[in-house]
């Protein structure tokens, strides 16, 4: 087998996988959130979360001198109440530079009527940059290990 052939058949293995992590990954992991936020606002199931704790974090690039912080983060927990239930979600605020971290006292949570401990809020932090270095990194694996293994033809 040719070298321009096994390239062309190692890019086409690659874009298939690059197409289908694309879609399962980064498309897909999008709507799970807009899906649950549609449904909750059908059933009326919003409720009000309010912060309860919080706990500071700086990140520095020496950790033996806090003068070179270059990032601050802040958790925060919030509480919602459902059915008289009481309900937790944690969120992570973050800052880079000198600037203070700002975080809202009261938040919009979006819950399952089915499962109020699975819920959402328009402050969740968004996992399509994670999906998208994921489909990036296996696709590049993909046509690499595509290519070697057509080296033995």
């Amino acid at each position: 087998m040719s070298q321009n052939v096994r390239i062309v058949v190692a890019f086409i293995c690659g874009v298939a996988v690059f197409l289908y992590l694309f879609i399962t990954k980064v498309i897909h992991n999008k709507n799970k959130k807009t899906k649950l936020i549609e449904l909750a606002k059908q059933n009326n199931c919003i409720v009000t979360g309010r912060c309860i704790q919080t706990k500071r974090i700086l990140g520095t690039n020496n950790f033996d001198d806090p003068a070179h912080i270059r990032e601050e983060s802040m958790k925060v927990k919030y509480e919602y109440v459902v059915n008289n239930i009481k309900y937790y979600k944690k969120l992570k605020f973050q800052s880079i530079g000198s600037v203070s971290v700002k975080y809202p006292y009261e938040i919009t949570i979006y819950y399952d009527k089915n499962n109020p401990k699975k819920c959402v809020s328009n402050y969740d932090s968004d996992t399509r940059g994670t999906g998208c270095l994921l489909t990036i990194i296996i696709t590049l694996f993909t046509i690499g290990f595509v290519l070697n293994i057509l080296k033995l033809f």
